[in-house]
């Protein structure tokens, strides 16, 4: 309260404890503020503060709008007095990577700093990561079939006369690249380790996490259908041999004569009711457990 020169509210001391409680029990905790009730000014310092040891660094990350302001808010209220540094990370995914990105980060959790960054610098840290060990895996392959086509092709007299140092400068180059592809991946590891032992405050949480627009969704694991996209038992057979029987194809809906499933089919079997008046005769809409 000195330092800037502000009294505490009641509500705020008890955010601060329940945040710290919740760090302690290793319990995420959401909470919703108001403008104006010190969201970024008083609650953020504080649990900056009393959350970053040496052991744990505090990352705070918000929206790239207010990255700056929240910067400089810190720097008031932690380097004025506390002698308690700020530090952004940014990172793209051509960002060369090396012990500096890796030095750094410690050089933070070491000095109990802020560590302020963007949502876009974490998900270009996790894309490079992925990127590097699917090159990895690219290369490592790569040279596999290099080698086992080389033990099946048969050396002509002419070819063996070729010094044996002219075959080993791929295989020389593909051990480079794969020293500096793992070195890379081992640097980024590290990083990794420094943000998930570290504590994380979202600033602006309905921003960061949108389902749609947030930088920190991104697809993974295998790809699956959506739920009911495909009909079960139906051919794309069926609507050939409903084509060809025109009278047929005339009467009946789409709902009847299609292989996808109920999701597509909802719609289709919505708009039959507006279509039934171009209907000659017959039941407009086919049920769904006809199908």
């Amino acid at each position: 309260e000195f330092v800037p020169r502000i009294a505490l509210r009641g509500k705020q001391v008890h955010l601060v404890r329940s945040m710290l409680e919740a760090m302690d029990q290793g319990k995420p905790l959401v909470h919703q503020m108001l403008m104006g009730e010190g969201k970024t000014t008083v609650v953020t310092p504080l649990v900056v503060l009393l959350a970053a040891t040496a052991e744990r660094a505090c990352v705070v990350c918000c929206p790239a709008a207010i990255l700056n302001f929240t910067c400089r808010v810190l720097r008031e209220r932690l380097r004025a007095a506390l002698a308690r540094p700020v530090m952004i990370f940014d990172f793209t995914r051509s960002t060369e990577v090396s012990e500096e990105l890796y030095l750094r980060l410690m050089l933070a959790q070491d000095a109990r700093a802020a560590l302020c960054t963007g949502p876009t610098a974490v998900k270009s840290l996790m894309l490079r990561f992925l990127l590097t060990v699917h090159d990895i895996d690219i290369t490592r392959s790569r040279e596999s079939d290099r080698s086992e086509s080389k033990k099946q092709t048969r050396r002509s007299f002419v070819q063996s006369l070729i010094p044996w140092h002219a075959d080993m400068a791929p295989a020389a180059s593909t051990k480079e690249r794969l020293k500096t592809l793992r070195f890379e991946v081992e640097v980024l590891g590290s990083a990794f380790k420094v943000f998930k032992e570290s504590v994380l405050l979202l600033d602006d949480i309905d921003l960061l996490m949108h389902p749609l627009r947030s930088e920190l969704h991104w697809p993974l694991g295998d790809t699956h259908k959506l739920d009911f996209t495909a009909a079960l038992g139906t051919q794309t057979s069926a609507i050939a041999d409903n084509a060809r029987d025109s009278s047929r194809a005339a009467l009946a809906s789409f709902v009847s004569g299609s292989p996808v499933g109920a999701r597509w089919q909802a719609a289709f079997h919505l708009l039959d009711a507006f279509f039934s008046c171009a209907l000659p005769d017959g039941p407009a809409v086919t049920s769904f457990s006809e199908q």
